[in-house]
């Protein structure tokens, strides 16, 4: 494989390969781009995390209270 890669190579114009190169260089420029992108949409998503996990919190603790447990069998009787 190695070898059939370089004999493609070696079998290149000079304006084939710079051809080549240009067009990698600029798949290699999109690719970090889209790196970048996807970093960033990352970082905002652990910041809203980060932003919503005290409300959840909360929430919680007051959905444990005795009021609320009150409020929920008022709400939907067990029997």
């Amino acid at each position: 494989m190695i070898s059939d890669a370089s004999e493609y190579y070696e079998n290149l114009s000079r304006e084939d390969l710079l051809n080549h190169l240009k067009r990698e260089t600029c798949l290699r420029h999109q690719l970090e781009q889209e790196l970048k992108e996807r970093e960033q949409f990352i970082q905002e998503l652990q910041q809203r995390i980060l932003e919503l996990r005290p409300k959840q919190q909360a929430s919680v603790e007051i959905a444990n209270t005795p009021v609320s447990y009150f409020l929920a069998c008022v709400t939907y009787p067990l029997s």
